[in-house]
């Protein structure tokens, strides 16, 4: 209920959001469960909201990871909610 690291753009603009969001808070957890940090992460809440809102998601060089992982979380973590996967369609 608020993590900063776990919120979705549209939660830091305050633009509206649909179930779509979930679907980014989803990949924000795999992130981690997988690299051991959340996607986006900072001791400063101001660069971390702004790398949440503007800087594409990197993958560290350890752990490697899969095409398949690096792909699924990409398109979880797409900033578009409208372009995110799972917005149309939702889990099918």
């Amino acid at each position: 209920c608020g993590s900063a690291e776990y919120m979705a753009p549209e939660m830091l603009t305050k633009s509206g959001h649909s179930f779509s969001i979930d679907f980014y808070c989803l990949g924000a957890l795999l992130y981690e469960l997988v690299t051991g940090l959340p996607p986006y992460y900072s001791t400063n809440t101001d660069a971390l909201y702004e790398s949440i809102l503007k800087s594409p998601v990197e993958f560290p060089a350890e752990p490697q990871l899969s095409p398949n992982i690096k792909s699924l979380l990409s398109q979880l973590l797409i900033k578009d909610p409208e372009r995110r996967l799972g917005s149309t369609g939702g889990v099918s």
